[in-house]
């Protein structure tokens, strides 16, 4: 007796390309739970929530021209507290516009709740009904949280001259973003919550208009 050495060589290939394609599978399956993308097609109908209350219409409220605030907290510290903008980035990229452009046409950016979530501000705004009442949540797609959005804000120097060096300070972002000042990259954040502080000393401008950009 003997040993077909060539069609044992093809099953124990195809053995291990079975045992590579399952493992290969599961990872990719891990990997996609750790991405965290939700279900993959629309919940049953017959599975969602239901209540004798419709869902409530959301009325989109007018964009205004807010200025941004700029509220001395100590001798050398000032917070943005006011004037910060909202929208998605496809808007931006189909507009074939720049955030940096002081000119930008803003028309259709949302008046932004900061602080606060992308959908916040889309509650405030009236784009979305509140998620807290009744079954309105199933009203807000599940979508936005696979979207980029841009915060931005227009601010002057304060007119005391600001020392030898000056610092922007984030608190908290959720969950990552890139920060821009002026059209220069500051850094990026990454991480629930993590605080950032970036150097922007010669980069803020004394005379004009700086534009603080921040890409969620």
């Amino acid at each position: 007796m003997y040993l077909n050495k060539k069609p044992f060589n093809v099953i124990l290939k195809s053995v291990c390309f079975l045992i590579f394609f399952t493992f290969g599978l599961q990872s990719i399956g891990q990997r996609l739970k750790r991405l965290n993308l939700g279900m993959s097609q629309p919940q049953p109908e017959e599975t969602l929530p239901k209540s004798r209350v419709p869902i409530q219409p959301a009325i989109r409220k007018e964009k205004k021209i807010i200025p941004a605030l700029l509220e001395q907290t100590s001798p050398d510290n000032y917070k943005l507290t006011a004037g910060w903008e909202l929208s998605e980035v496809y808007k931006i990229i189909a507009s074939g516009e720049s955030v940096f452009n002081p000119n930008l046409n803003r028309k259709y950016w949302y008046n932004a709740t900061v602080p606060g979530t992308v959908l916040t501000t889309l509650v405030e705004q009236g784009v979305y009904p509140d998620p807290y009442f009744g079954i309105n949540n199933l009203a807000i797609p599940d979508t936005l949280c696979r979207m980029d959005w841009w915060y931005r804000i227009t601010f002057r120097q304060p007119s005391n001259q600001l020392k030898e060096k000056a610092w922007l300070v984030f608190n908290g972002i959720n969950y990552r973003a890139e920060i821009w000042l002026n059209k220069k990259l500051l850094g990026t954040i990454n991480g629930a919550f993590h605080r950032g502080k970036f150097d922007v000393t010669g980069i803020l401008h004394s005379t004009e208009e700086n534009i603080l950009a921040v890409r969620i």
